[in-house]
């Protein structure tokens, strides 16, 4: 048995990027960017990134942060993401054996809670990573029909709006924005939060 065969992300990491980007989910993400994240931010990571997708559409839309890096507990699919994304810091660790805290001005995380056991606890360790004042965006599998036949393949779960805004106090995080996407499979699948700490003074 293979490494492939005991690890699907290996297996789907060659070709990933581009089933994503013919889905229409890098330009739906790019479209949500213009609206939830406008101006460039400083230090940024993307926290289960895949082969990179979320984080080269904020590149294309917004240009290189300060710094950016990536996490990813698959080392296949970060060498796909460092190929697209040459200049990026590639980490590949787990959200809980990551150990920088404090030091990133914006989390993204695209469709990374709904396969953690304990996503209220994933939320958590997001949110140390964040500065003061730092922000953290979340892009959720919601409910549809079609959810099904992804979780086939990587038996992920899906959460209503109400559902992520209760695990998101729960993590002592305040909401500032959500959306849906406009069209294609992210229309379907996705909705876009945006949420910064509770605990922040507010202006």
């Amino acid at each position: 048995m293979t490494d492939q065969t005991l690890d699907p992300y290996a297996t789907a990491a060659p070709w990933w990027a581009d089933r994503m980007r013919g889905l229409g989910y890098e330009a739906a993400y790019g479209e949500m960017l213009d609206q939830l994240v406008p101006t460039r931010p400083g230090a940024v990571c993307d926290m289960g990134a895949g082969t990179g997708t979320l984080a080269a559409a904020l590149v294309a839309r917004l240009g290189w942060p300060d710094r950016l890096t990536l996490v990813d507990r698959s080392a296949a699919m970060l060498a796909q993401a460092r190929a697209v994304l040459p200049g990026a810091e590639c980490v590949a660790s787990t959200l809980d054996g990551y150990g920088t805290q404090g030091a990133f001005d914006l989390v993204i995380s695209a469709h990374l809670i709904e396969h953690l056991d304990d996503p209220v606890a994933g939320l958590r360790a997001m949110t140390r990573l964040l500065t003061p004042g730092g922000r953290l965006l979340l892009i959720v599998s919601r409910p549809h029909w079609c959810q099904w036949v992804i979780w086939l393949r990587w038996r992920h779960r899906w959460f209503a709006s109400d559902t992520v805004q209760s695990m998101a106090r729960a993590a002592d995080l305040r909401p500032l924005a959500t959306t849906g996407f406009a069209s294609g499979p992210p229309r379907r699948t996705s909705r876009a939060y945006l949420f910064t700490l509770a605990t922040e003074t507010q202006a």
